[in-house]
């Protein structure tokens, strides 16, 4: 009888933790509507980031040098597809999103992401790239800013 009770005892504080955890969770609710689409950072390596000021929309020319790779960040409010471009030309298919981190808002619900890509330079077709973002959930199309570079 008291083996009983013990074990109902810890099914019952195991029911109460997982009652108290499942509050800290995200919270599944509708999509945002995307809001707005970036290149925000850049870099050669990966690791050294270049931030990209605001006010040097929509044409950027980043500082860094890039050699055998392109890595930039793409912060988006709202969820959106994103498709790489050089030039006129699509090379999504070359891009890796190698991070994303969501930005969670008020409730704890994601409100957008940060994608961190990186693309061979020997897929570009001009020293730059641009993103254009779809609305996962509505219409709304954005191009993002234009960043050159120089290759080495």
């Amino acid at each position: 009888m008291k083996k009983t009770w013990n074990l109902l005892l810890v099914a019952f504080v195991v029911f109460v933790a997982i009652l108290v955890n499942s509050n800290s969770e995200a919270k599944a609710v509708p999509a945002p509507i995307l809001k707005s689409a970036v290149i925000d950072q850049v870099s050669n390596d990966g690791g050294n980031w270049e931030n990209i000021p605001y006010n040097a929309q929509p044409l950027y020319k980043a500082n860094a040098v890039m050699h055998d790779y392109v890595y930039f960040r793409v912060t988006t409010n709202g969820y959106a597809n994103n498709y790489i471009y050089s030039g006129s030309t699509m090379i999504t298919t070359y891009a890796t999103n190698y991070k994303s981190i969501p930005i969670v808002g008020a409730d704890n619900i994601v409100t957008g992401w940060r994608r961190y890509y990186r693309v061979p330079v020997e897929n570009l077709v001009t020293n730059s790239i641009q993103v254009w973002s779809s609305s996962q959930v509505g219409t709304t199309k954005i191009w993002t800013n234009i960043i050159n570079f120089d290759v080495e």
